[in-house]
């Protein structure tokens, strides 16, 4: 969990148009197929017995991979702790340090999801300085590559990693999958699932929907990795795939208190539960990481808070999948956090994104 949950600003960055580096590939490799597997009984989330974040010192690591051989990837970057946590199906697998961005190029804070993939890269805008095992989250530039580790935020933005360290995590990471860059200290994740998303089957007495104008047009994008983005601030719900907006719908919200900001990633995980949600639809656990409280936001307790059309909630969980990323914020969702149509922003403080610089 993520402590200070008002002072993070959530960032879902797609598929943005080139600035500083070269344009990005007509198309991005499609996710591979939803398999499932049975599990028992969801456990505690699982944490790597190798002491506190403060006991690695600059360029160590810790890679247990064997832990999780399978499922999609997500990675917390802390820039507090100079640390990045690894979590392959909702179980951690590793733990590095890192070295962030330097006063005046501030790593931006958000969640990203990896857009490009390159073993030898070198900056167009330093002095061809190279970044080994490349992984772009912005097109202006911010990327996990392989760099120097002083023990301090060294960099023009981007988020050095040892070099063993990346090569690993080259090797696990798919394209699309989550980076989660937060300014807060990293308290861990857990194994949940986000209820509103799920269909509303059961018959209710009144309906806040009615007349309520929604779209979804999932052909506009017909493939790449799904993600959503909850706004309270805006009571809304949009949905991109491939960084296209395929959908949005209002939302409702019990009582008038700010959700709670958590980023969800879908594992491949399902659990012998009948779905509280769907009747015969398997029910799939997800990977957690967000506010502090996060223990006590049931799959029933989110369901009661957050409504959206049932006929659109049953529409957009058929395009859910391994790896689907929801992101949860108090933020608003408005035109001018977009800076252009495929980069959207969800960000806190003053309408005008932050500038970034490229590595």
């Amino acid at each position: 969990m993520l402590a200070h949950t008002r002072s993070l600003a959530l960032l879902l960055a797609l598929l943005a148009a080139c600035r500083s580096e070269p344009a990005p590939p007509a198309a991005q490799r499609p996710p591979g197929p939803d398999t499932t597997r049975a599990v028992a009984p969801l456990p505690a989330y699982a944490t790597l017995p190798i002491g506190r974040p403060d006991t690695l010192r600059p360029g160590e690591f810790r890679w247990a991979a064997e832990r999780e051989e399978q499922g999609p990837v997500l990675i917390v970057v802390s820039i507090p702790e100079q640390q990045a946590y690894v979590y392959r199906n909702g179980v951690e697998i590793a733990r590095s340090t890192v070295s962030t961005g330097r006063k005046g190029h501030q790593t931006p804070t958000g969640v990203f999801q990896i857009l490009q993939k390159q073993k030898r890269h070198f900056s167009n805008k330093y002095n061809s300085a190279p970044m080994p095992y490349m992984e772009r989250l912005t097109w202006d530039g911010i990327a996990l590559h392989a760099g120097n580790l002083p023990g301090y935020p060294a960099s023009h933005g981007c988020i050095r990693l040892p070099l063993e360290f990346s090569k690993l995590l080259y090797d696990v990471t798919p394209m699309g999958g989550t980076v989660v860059i937060a300014d807060e200290e990293h308290g861990g994740a857990n194994l949940a699932h986000p209820g509103f998303l799920a269909p509303r089957l059961a018959a209710d007495s009144t309906d806040p929907f009615t007349g309520a104008q929604w779209w979804f047009e999932p052909a506009r994008s017909d493939s790449g990795p799904v993600a959503i983005v909850v706004s309270s601030a805006s009571r809304e719900v949009h949905v991109l795939r491939n960084g296209v907006e395929i959908g949005r719908a209002p939302v409702e919200l019990e009582g008038d208190a700010p959700l709670v900001p958590l980023t969800y990633v879908r594992t491949d995980r399902v659990t012998d539960t009948p779905h509280p949600f769907v009747p015969g639809a398997p029910f799939h656990v997800w990977t957690a990481v967000g506010a502090q409280g996060i223990d006590s936001l049931t799959a029933h307790q989110l369901s009661r808070r957050v409504q959206v059309p049932t006929d659109f909630a049953r529409q957009v969980y058929g395009v859910l999948g391994t790896g689907t990323a929801v992101v949860v914020t108090d933020e608003p969702l408005t035109p001018a956090r977009r800076s252009d149509p495929t980069f959207t922003v969800v960000a806190s403080g003053p309408d005008e994104p932050a500038p970034v610089s490229a590595n």
